[in-house]
């Protein structure tokens, strides 16, 4: 068989290198950042520019010598123009680049993920949490608190006696989000500072 794992950040590698390692052809098709968000926004200044560079310099480099590896453009207008839906398995590893997905799906090939809906609910979680709960599916608290606001976070949580979850709104990948093993508050707390989460 003949699989197509869609990335822009690599999370499909491993599942990719163990289909190679049982003996199907596997290519890599590396979603440029300008299809990878639903609205693309063309970086303005020298830091954006340069975090896009270096996520273009990551999607090449990565895998090599590993895997096959293709733009993701290239591979769909030639999936697009062959009759290959019945050998061909598509994979999107994330919810980017769902443009490709709805595409080849319209053209007849087997496509696991890589849908509008699945963008929008990842980005859209108010919405999604209130489809959820409509559909009878219990859905967790949920409470922002304002930045250096810990005092009140912890307030609100030693009136609850719920398993916590500590989770921060961040760009920055070391920030860690954590689910308490306890339901005691300064508990949860203390396992927090444990496994170093800041608290901001």
């Amino acid at each position: 068989m003949k699989f197509i794992i869609f990335t822009n950040e690599y999370s499909g590698l491993p599942l990719g290198l163990r289909l190679q390692e049982e003996g199907h052809t596997v290519l890599m098709a590396l979603i440029e950042p300008q299809m990878a968000e639903e609205k693309y926004q063309l970086p303005k200044d020298k830091e954006a520019k340069e975090k896009e560079k270096k996520a273009m310099e990551y999607l090449k480099l990565n895998g090599t010598g590993l895997i096959k590896r293709e733009w993701a453009k290239h591979i769909t207008n030639y999936l697009c123009q062959k009759d290959l839906q019945d050998e061909t398995y598509i994979i999107f590893d994330q919810i980017y680049g769902f443009k490709y997905g709805e595409l080849l799906r319209k053209k007849g090939y087997k496509v696991w993920g890589g849908t509008r809906l699945g963008y929008q609910l990842e980005h859209e979680r108010e919405k999604t949490l209130l489809l959820l709960s409509r559909l009878g599916i219990n859905v967790p608290r949920k409470k922002e608190f304002p930045t250096n606001s810990a005092d009140q976070g912890i307030e609100f949580l030693r009136q609850i006696q719920d398993r916590i979850l500590f989770a921060f709104k961040s760009d920055n990948i070391d920030i860690l989000t954590l689910v308490a093993e306890e339901t005691n508050i300064a508990q949860g707390y203390n396992e927090a500072q444990a496994e170093n989460v800041s608290f901001y």
